[in-house]
């Protein structure tokens, strides 16, 4: 298992990545019609943006390689504000069933995040997407709030969880 910046030659691994996380994994925001609408230039610009940020000590992003292939990403990206600028969100996504790379995942974005001055996490997502969850409760972030019925899905509505985690 590797861990590393992304590449932009890595654009269609990382597409073929993210398409295959939408179609696995149901608990996302994402739908398989949003991530086919990405093409390799969009994807191009986004890790060239997620790079620029990681530049300006903005953001820190890795993906995980298992046998060359990826099976997850994550960033934690700065508030812009003077007043929040030492608190982040905190995304990633996993193929299923890896927890334990997306705790190893979380724990050096934290290190990354610390030593740009970074003092606040914040996680959030749908609370029916368990292998997320389990990963930032292993990681001791702490359930901080929830907002009933945020989110509408076709079979009726799902809480939203924020969990957040002091680095200092």
């Amino acid at each position: 298992m590797q861990f590393r910046q992304p590449r932009t030659s890595d654009a269609d691994d990382l597409l073929h990545y993210f398409n295959t996380l939408v179609q696995q994994d149901p608990e996302r925001v994402e739908r398989p019609e949003d991530v086919r609408s990405i093409n390799h230039e969009k994807e191009v610009l986004w890790i060239e943006s997620l790079l620029e940020k990681e530049k300006q000590q903005n953001a820190v992003t890795l993906c995980i390689l298992k046998e060359e292939a990826i099976i997850g990403l994550g960033e934690i990206e700065r508030r812009p504000r003077w007043i929040e600028r030492h608190v982040a969100e905190i995304r990633f996504g996993l193929l299923p069933d890896h927890l334990d790379e997306g705790i190893e995942l979380v724990k050096q974005l934290e290190e990354r995040a610390r030593a740009i001055g970074i003092e606040l996490l914040y996680y959030f997502h749908l609370a029916t997407q368990r292998q997320g969850i389990d990963i930032v409760r292993a990681c001791d972030f702490e359930l901080a709030g929830t907002l009933g019925s945020y989110y509408k899905k076709a079979d009726g509505y799902v809480d939203r969880v924020f969990y957040s985690k002091k680095i200092i």
